[in-house]
Parts: structure tokens; sequence; C-alpha cells
């Protein structure tokens, strides 16, 4: 299979458009997630000038990103760092700016930054380090942060799951990445290049594990779906060949025989040697079990010459095993022992490598624990968190509760103490009125009667005075009339308050001037009763001709009462008495 830096290249060139590669500006106006893209192609692409060229391109990328917000700067700076990063630019900074970038992304709640960039360091761990218990930490700080964004925000969040994937593959963790591979399956709603990766991990880790007609499965789709990869004819032999070496290994050799063919074909024509070293290997052990040795010899061939071509010690192992195997069923010792010396030469880099391997999967299962029990740590302070909030929130909402039955009561019964105080007003404002009624009564009755008897004297004096005048003339006498005194006394005396009569009146004055007579022993200590009396009359605007019939005194009297008022008022204003009483 190709290598992880052509995955790579592979994830940032989704979305590639050939005419943003000059227009910088263009760039920054396009809405995520293209951008992302943009900005990648554009990056790559620099990468593969030389030096001077790359970093002068690079400040007209950051001029015209700034006027841009701060996502988009931050974005183009990771960018930027991951392809230096993968080109072998300032190695020595890379962690430094990756971890600094990390941390604005998560300040700036851009979690999708921060994944790519996790998987940037995971490469340069990978690749550059061969720290493969750091670069698998980073894989899965990216894999945990991928899992919460979703597929519209980061498209190529399928590449970095499959990348994950991967990385458990190289080091045999089959179970692993057949569980997260088959997750990232289910999420492609449309069929890229990346599904096609993924579909033939999926099939590999089937035939590592022996579900054989699983992995036929998937390998099928690879064929139909290889169209979508850059090399057509490549991938469609890796498809058949795969589907070949299924049969192989269940000893089916004739159906082998027939995806083999096909598979060493369309691979040697695709350039992809590596896959064409194990199929060819298969077809010459089954020509040889076959006693087909041309046959056998011609594949052998084929498969020596691709290890050649492809490097790497496990295919110079496959098929030096298989020419080890060949020669030694033409009984050739020397070319046996020779192919057979070789084949263990690189089965010792193997074990070491394996050893390594093992190594890099305890490492793997280590840093995947660790993150897990952080994730456990995490997930349990969530849950506390969650139920403290559910318990401030029910607290809140009890207090609320209680305090709304509280409010509800205060309100019922200060609406109760209203109505009451309403009912108390409304009562003492009908006393008031009908006290006020009954005074107004009153005092219009003293009027009427002192209006009857003035009227009632002048008509008994006329009377008089004719009945004097015709018994004087009858009589011969000329002497004045004599006025009916008594009737007038008796007149008179119908208008005067006995004591109980000025004991309701007292009371009824008092409703309607509440307070009047303390007030006014306040304001003038030392009144007499017919003083305090005449006050209430004052009070009440009464004349001094009717204030004089109501206490059975003259007006002359009622003079000497205002003038002793006055000297306690220290006042020679007469107008000064009815204001203060007024007041009163």
């Amino acid at each position: 299979m190709r290598p992880l830096r052509s995955f790579f290249i592979i994830l940032v060139l989704l979305g590639l458009s050939q005419s943003a590669l000059a227009q910088y500006e263009y760039i920054f106006k396009t809405p995520f997630p293209k951008q992302i893209h943009l900005l990648d192609s554009v990056c790559i692409t620099l990468a593969k000038v030389d030096s001077q060229t790359f970093y002068n391109e690079i400040a007209k990328l950051r001029t015209a990103a700034a006027n841009t917000d701060d996502y988009t700067r931050l974005n183009l700076e990771r960018t930027i760092l991951s392809v230096k990063t993968d080109d072998g630019y300032e190695l020595e900074t890379a962690v430094l700016n990756a971890e600094k970038i990390i941390k604005e992304a998560m300040e700036m709640n851009a979690p999708e930054i921060a994944a790519m960039q996790y998987m940037a360091l995971g490469f340069y761990y990978e690749l550059k380090k061969h720290n493969l218990g750091k670069a698998f930490e980073n894989y899965l700080e990216a894999y945990m942060l991928l899992e919460k964004i979703p597929e519209e925000k980061l498209p190529p969040r399928q590449y970095t799951l499959y990348a994950i994937s991967q990385a458990y593959y190289r080091y045999n963790d089959f179970q692993n990445t057949l569980k997260l591979a088959l997750r990232t399956d289910k999420t492609f709603t449309i069929k890229t290049v990346v599904y096609v990766y993924n579909t033939d991990l999926i099939g590999m880790c089937y035939m590592k594990t022996g579900q054989y007609d699983s992995a036929r499965i998937y390998f099928q789709r690879v064929f139909d779906n290889a169209h979508l990869m850059e090399s057509e004819v490549a991938w469609k032999g890796i498809a058949l060949g795969n589907i070949g070496v299924t049969y192989f290994l269940q000893n089916n050799f004739s159906k082998a025989t027939r995806y083999l063919l096909q598979g060493v074909a369309l691979t040697m024509r695709g350039n992809v040697y590596d896959n064409t070293v194990g199929f060819a290997s298969d077809l010459s052990a089954i020509y040889r079990k076959q006693n087909m040795q041309a046959e056998a010899k011609k594949y052998l061939d084929i498969s020596l010459h691709s290890a050649h071509l492809a490097g790497d010690n496990e295919n110079y192992f496959t098929a030096y095993t298989a020419a080890a195997a060949y020669y030694r069923s033409i009984k050739d010792s020397a070319l046996y022992i020779a192919y057979s010396d070789s084949a263990s030469i690189f089965n010792e880099k193997l074990t070491v490598q394996k050893d390594l391997n093992t190594k890099y999967k305890i490492e793997m299962a280590l840093q995947n624990e660790l993150v897990k029990e952080r994730e456990k740590s995490f997930a349990v302070e969530k849950q506390r968190q969650i139920f403290l909030r559910n318990v401030i929130i029910v607290f809140v909402v009890l207090l609320m509760f209680i305090s709304l039955l509280l409010y509800n009561r205060a309100q019922i019964k200060n609406k109760s103490r209203q109505q009451q105080l309403i009912a108390q007003k409304q009562l003492a404002e009908n006393e008031l009125q009908t006290a006020t009624q009954q005074l107004n009564s009153f005092t219009q009755s003293i009027r009427e009667k002192n209006e009857f008897i003035e009227k009632a004297s002048r008509e008994i004096e006329r009377v008089n005075a004719e009945l004097n005048l015709a018994k004087n003339e009858r009589n011969g006498l000329s002497s004045p009339a004599e006025a009916d005194n008594h009737t007038l006394g008796l007149l008179k005396q119908s208008v005067l308050l006995t004591d109980e009569d000025w004991k309701n009146f007292t009371l009824l004055f008092e409703k309607v001037h509440d307070g009047f007579f303390d007030r006014l022993k306040q304001k003038l200590p030392g009144l007499s009763p017919a003083e305090t009396r005449f006050a209430a009359l004052i009070k009440l605007q009464l004349s001094n001709k009717e204030m004089a019939s109501m206490l059975g005194v003259g007006t002359e009297a009622i003079r000497q009462i205002r003038s002793r008022l006055k000297k306690k008022l220290n006042s020679g204003d007469e107008e000064r008495i009815e204001k203060l009483v007024a007041k009163i």
C-alpha cells in the first residue's frame, strides 16, 4: 500500500481548486470548510518549490489573511505548520508551535483546527521522530475531538479516522482497526477516495483474521469504486489480487489463479509493485504445486523483480521465501540455500521490526488506556457536575416554589388586609358622611329655628303692638304697647341646647372633626367650657346671633367671649380667630 505521506496529501487535496493557487485573497473569501481544502492545496503546492520561494509565498499568504478574523489566521498557521513539518522545515520548533496552535484553537472553540493539528503532530512523531507512543497519543486526541465534530463542519474527518485505523493496522491490532474502520464506513454518504482506502483496509483486516467471505465482499467494493482513484488500473489490480489471495488461503487454487493472474497484470501496469510481489509469489506456489514449473518460474521471476523495484524487507522476504521453495522443489541445492539464507536475513530484520511493532503496540495500548482513563475521569467529573447542576436546579426550583407559596400567601393575606382596610375605610367614610349629614342637619336646623324665632318675634311684637293699641284706644289710653316677653322667651328657650344636647352635639362634632377638641386644648390651654363651645360653633361657621341663641346668651356675651379669645391669642385681628379655628 502507498506510504502514509501520500495518504496525507490525498486528505488536503480534497476540494482542490486550480484557479485558487495564485489568488490568495480569493481563498480567504471562501466559506468554510472549503477554505480548509484550498489552503491545504496551495501550501502543499508551494512546498514543492525551493525554500526561498516557499517562504516568500507564505509571507504573501499571511499578508492576504491579515484583515480576516482570528479563526482564518489560525487555520492558515495550522496549514503552514503542517506542510513545514511534513517537508522538514523548522522541525526543532514543530512541537512547540503545534501545541500553541492547539491551545489557541481550543480557546477559540475551534476543535476542527485542533483535531487536524493533532493529526499533523502525530505524523511528525511517527515519521520524523519514530516515537509511536507519542504519535498514537496525538492520533487519539484527534479522534476524540473528531467524534464530536459533525461531518459538514470538517469533511476531512473521515480521512483522519481512516489514518488512525491505519495506525492500528500497521502494528497488527486488527481488532481495533476493524472496529474503527467499520464505524468510519457507516459515515460515507458520498463515496470518495477515502471510502476506497477505508474499504480496502476493512477487507485486509478480515483477510488477516481469516474471515475470507467478508474480506471478498469489501475487496469487490474496492474494485467497483476503483474509478474514484488516481490510478484505476492499480486499484482494480489490488482488489482482484486480494480476492485471489483469500481463495489461495482457502486452497481454492482454480479461483485463486483466475484472480491472481489479473491482479499481477494490473498492479504491474499500475506500478504498485509491493502488491505484485505477493500476488506473483502465490501464483508461483500454485503452479509449483500443480507441477507446472515453467509457469512457477515465470511468476517467481516477476515476484523477485517486483521486490527489487518496491524495496522493503517484507517484499524481499516474501520473494526470497518463494524462490527458496521453488528451487527446493526442483532440487537446486545451491540456489535453495542462497535464497533460504537471504530469506533468513530479511526474516531477522522483520523479527526486529516485529519486536518494535510489539513495543509500539504496547505503547499504543498504554496511551490508549491513559486516554481512556483520562476520558473516564472526565466523564466522572462531568457526571458529578451534572449531578451538582441538577441538585442546584432542584434546590432553585424548590426555593422558587416555596417563595411562590410564601408570596401567594402574603398576597392573599395582604389582599385580605387591604379588603379589611377598605371595608374599615368605607365604614369610616360612611360614618363620617352620616355624621357630617347629621351635623349639617343639626346646624341647618339651628339656623332655621333662629330664622323662625326672628320672624315669629317680629310677628308677635307686631300683633302685640296692634292688640295693645286697640286695647288702649278702647280704654282711652295712650301708653305704648307692652311686649309679650313670656311668649318670646318660650320661643328662644326652644333653641337653647341642654347638657344632653351638647353631649350629643360634641359626639357628632368629634366624628366629623376628629380630634378637634384635643388639638384645641393643646393649641389654647385653659379655655372655659363656654369658650370651647364657642370655638366649635366658629368651626361650623355660625353667626354671632346663631351662637348666642344656642348658648343662651346675648350677642354682647358673644362679643365678650371673642374679646377674651383675642387676649389669649394675643391678637387684635378678629379674622384671626376664624382662621385659627379653621386650621385646628
